[in-house]
Order: C-alpha cells, then sequence, then structure tokens
C-alpha cells in the first residue's frame, strides 16, 4: 500500500503558520442597545486573521414585553430569536437559513434535546417553564429562587441572559483549530 506524499507547497504553507498566537476577540452588532423585535443586526469579523468559530457565541439579554397586559415569557431555546441568518464572506452570500429558529427547535427535538449536554446550555433556555431568581446583593450561586413560569403569577421575563453557541449550516461546519 502506497501512501501519497504531501505536496511541496503545503510543507512551505504550513512552516509560514508557525509561530502564531491565539486571543480572543470581542465581536460587536453594529448598533447597540435596544433592538426591537423583528430588526436585523449585523456582525463583521475581524480582517486578516484565522477565526476560530467553533468558539463563535451569541450573548445577549432580553425582556419580554406583553401588548395585552398578560405575562410573557420567552419561548423554547435561545436560537428562538434568529428568525433569517444569513453568512456573507467579502460582500458574497454564502449561505441564507430563512425559518432559522424553527429549523433549529426541530433539529434540537428530534435529537432529543442532546439531555446529556442541558449542563452546558444553561444559557440556551432549553425548559422555559422553569427559571430562577436571584437576589441582586446575593454572590451564592445556590441561593436562586425556582420560578415556575407557566404560573399567570409568574411576572414576565426581564433582562434575561441568553447564549447561542450551537449552530446550523456552514457556522458549524467551520473547523480552524
Amino acid at each position: 500500500m502506497e501512501f501519497a506524499q504531501f505536496p511541496k507547497n503545503l510543507s512551505y504553507n504550513i512552516k509560514t503558520l508557525s509561530g502564531f498566537s491565539k486571543t480572543t476577540v470581542k465581536l460587536t452588532p453594529d448598533r447597540t442597545g435596544k433592538i426591537p423585535h423583528g430588526e436585523s443586526i449585523k456582525v463583521r469579523l475581524p480582517q486578516n486573521t484565522i477565526v476560530d468559530l467553533r468558539t463563535f457565541t451569541l450573548f445577549y439579554k432580553g425582556t419580554a414585553v406583553s401588548t395585552g397586559g398578560a405575562n410573557v415569557h420567552f419561548p423554547h431555546l435561545s436560537s428562538s430569536i434568529i428568525k433569517t441568518l444569513a453568512v456573507y464572506i467579502n460582500g458574497t452570500l454564502v449561505e441564507r437559513i430563512d425559518n432559522y429558529n424553527t429549523l433549529y427547535n426541530k433539529l434540537y427535538d428530534l435529537n432529543g434535546g442532546d439531555v446529556d449536554q442541558v449542563a452546558k446550555r444553561f444559557l440556551e433556555n432549553a425548559d422555559p417553564s422553569i427559571g430562577f431568581s436571584v437576589a441582586t446583593n446575593s454572590n451564592d450561586v445556590s441561593a436562586g429562587t425556582p420560578l415556575i413560569k407557566t404560573r399567570a403569577s409568574t411576572p414576565s421575563d426581564t433582562r434575561q441572559k441568553f447564549m447561542v453557541n450551537n449552530w446550523l449550516g456552514f457556522l458549524s461546519t467551520c473547523n480552524c483549530p
């Protein structure tokens, strides 16, 4: 059995990548402050760098606002806020996923919700029927009071923290360790 050899150009390119460093990059959207329902945001990656998209994470705080006076809460999974995901590279559309929220939720539910990983995904709102309230002046992690969000008396979600770090499509296939 014969094994193919590396092309000479490839070994040169590998040598030129030696000595690079890794740094954490905080991406900021094109707008700050409150972003109303139905609006879009854009995030630009730094230019002239190699970006490890396996660690691409979206953090946000949300407040549920009711127009009818009843208390409201965020839906199942933090990815539910993404209606359309579009990825552009150098101004060229590489991928567009319409109804991203529905697709993500269906795939999550079909996979059984990755029950083993729920503890790692505490900001993904895997179970929207339960929440926790922590006193403002408390540093004790175990001091949270459980909130049963299915009760009508439970107040609407305000300034709730979320995270999206599991992606579909192009962002999930990027691998540059």
